[in-house]
This record gives C-alpha cells, structure tokens and sequence, in this order.
C-alpha cells in the first residue's frame, strides 16, 4: 500500500469513529448538497485537537475553494463555494494529508453552514477521494448532465487505484444510477487481482440481493488474501439476506471457517420467521466465535417469542455464556423429546 493511501485510510478510520466537532460523520443521507466539479484551492484552516469516540486527536480544520459545474442534489446559491473538513494529523508520519486532492474534479456530498454564505461541511469523505474525469459538462443543468457524470463515476469505479476506485464504489449507491448499470460493473470490478476492489464489490452485489455473488465471496474470504475492512463489508452485507430464498446459502455460509461469514450468516438467520432455521441456530449455539454463539440466541429467543432470562444484553450474555447456551440446548432436547 502507498503512504498516500495509508493516509487516507487513516484519515478514513477517523472520521467514521464517530463525532468530529459540531459534525457527526453519518451517512450521505444527511447530505443537503450533493455536486461535482474542480477543486481550485485548498488552505489550511486553524489546528485543534477534537475528540473522536472518547479518543483525542490532533488535526486541522480545512478549507476547499470548489468550482460546481455538475448539480446532483439541492440547491446552491453559488457556483463557487468553499468545502470545509477537519484533517487528522497521521501519528506515525507526522505529517498533514489532503483529504480532496487540488487540481481534480471530485463529487462532494456536504452540509451547509448557516453561519457562513456559500460554506459547507464534507459529510463523506469517500466522495472526495474519487477523482472524476477532468473534462467538465458545460453548466450545471441535472436534466442534461446525468448520462455524463454516471460515465464518469463508473470510469472511477475501473480505475487501477484501488482507493479511488473503492470510493467510487461507495458512492455509487447515493447517485442515480440503474441496478442494470451497477450490476454490470460490479461484474467486471469483482474479477479484479485488487482484492480490496474485488471485495467492496462483491460486497455491493450482495447487498443488492445478487445470489451469485455469494460463491465468489465466500472464497475471497476464505482466501486469507481479503483485506480486513473488505471481509467486514462483505459481513456486512450478509446481514441484509432475510428473505427466504436465501436460507440454503445461509445455512452453508455458517459452515465457514471464516469469522467473518459466520457472523453475517448467523445475524441474518436470526431474523428468520420459520421454524426451520432452528436446527441451524442450535448448532451455532456451540461456535468458535461468541457474536455467532449470541445470534444464535436472539435468533432463538425470536423464534420462539421467549424475552426476559431467554434474551440478554449482549453484555450480560458474554458473561453467562455457559447458563444461556445451556438453557437453550436444554430447551432443544425437551422439544425433540415431545
């Protein structure tokens, strides 16, 4: 990996751990503005150190002049504006990084600052790492723009770049894009060598209920070769399969050496309404891992509609493993005695 992307790993890891300031990273969803176009500057703003998720950090708060030429998303009142975002100071370099590159088109996703005219905070950082093509569409008009700023972030997601195409994945979801033009590229980016590319894909096509995505990650993952972050989007997406059709995979997923796929299997599987997944939560009562142990509780507990001494805290439940795992194999073996 590159120093430039450890640092912007890092810078990453930062701000998803939780409230930066007055802003709390969160989805892009809390995006008033969503646009495209050319960074023209970037300066620092003033050093502070911030408190993220009970960590303090010593950074700088800084300022982007941006030139809008592609609106996505509501309105602003001018074409020139200024993005402001805080950069962590990287720890074992020393060294401040940019998190929007000078010079590259790039698509925001902000928040605008009551108290300052024409000034918006970055709400997502993955956005402005994508590096969209240098050449602009004239004006900023959404109904003519689209078919071109759609080229331009799948021709991000192919890049060689593995952190800017990851990025571009990520943001893929928040623009306007077909399930029919996503499903394609994904295709194509999930068969490359660059397996943290290959993984966030693999993990996109799962997340959009694409069954035959399944197999291939299930082998990245087990390959030891994924990278951690990828292994947990994967995870991740797992979680999301609760419809029915998805059992079978479900039940053969929870067979895998990898921790990771045990826990997406067991957390969507504990969420199922039929009684048929039972044998396979019981089985999970007895795993390696203690999140897929305590899926296999809630998932139980839910089945069954038993609450109260049945259910614990995930808290509660690491202490007295032992008495929850037993009062449920104990349950088991009454119900196949009757």
């Amino acid at each position: 990996m590159s120093l430039e992307s450890r640092h912007q790993d890092s810078a990453e890891a930062a701000l998803d751990a939780g409230p930066i300031g007055e802003i709390a990273k969160t989805s892009v969803e809390r995006a008033k503005v969503i646009c495209a176009g050319e960074v023209q500057a970037v300066h620092q703003e003033e050093r502070e150190m911030v408190c993220v998720a009970g960590l303090s950090i010593v950074g700088n708060w800084q300022v982007a002049d941006f030139f809008i030429d592609h609106l996505i998303k509501g309105e602003v009142t001018s074409r020139k504006i200024r993005v402001r975002f805080f950069v962590p100071r990287d720890s074992m370099q020393g060294v401040y990084f940019d998190a929007i590159p000078k010079g590259k088109r790039c698509l925001l996703f902000l928040i605008p600052m009551a108290e300052r005219k024409s000034t918006y905070v970055l709400v997502n950082r993955t956005g402005a790492m994508i590096l969209l093509s240098p050449d602009r569409p004239i004006g900023i008009d959404r109904a003519t723009q689209s078919e071109h700023l759609k080229s331009e972030l799948l021709g991000a997601i192919a890049m060689k770049e593995s952190w800017i195409a990851v990025a571009a994945l990520r943001s893929s979801v928040q623009i306007d894009l077909t399930d029919v033009d996503v499903i394609r590229i994904l295709k194509e980016v999930s068969k490359r060598d660059d397996k943290a590319v290959a993984g966030t894909a693999l993990a996109m096509r799962i997340s959009r209920m694409d069954k035959t995505s399944l197999a291939p990650a299930r082998a990245l993952v087990e390959s030891g070769i994924c990278p951690e972050s990828q292994c947990k989007e994967i995870e991740a997406a797992l979680r999301q399969l609760t419809a029915s059709h998805f059992f079978t995979d479900l039940q053969k997923i929870l067979q895998s050496p990898s921790e990771f796929l045990r826990r997406g299997a067991s957390y969507a599987l504990r969420h199922f309404d039929t009684d048929a997944v039972v044998p396979a939560l019981i089985s999970a009562l007895g795993d390696a891992d203690q999140e897929v142990r305590y899926n296999a509780v809630a998932g139980l507990a839910h089945l069954t509609s038993k609450t109260g001494e049945w259910f614990p805290a995930y808290s509660v439940f690491i202490k007295h493993q032992t008495f929850y795992i037993s009062l449920w194999k104990n349950w088991w073996e009454n119900q196949r005695e009757k």
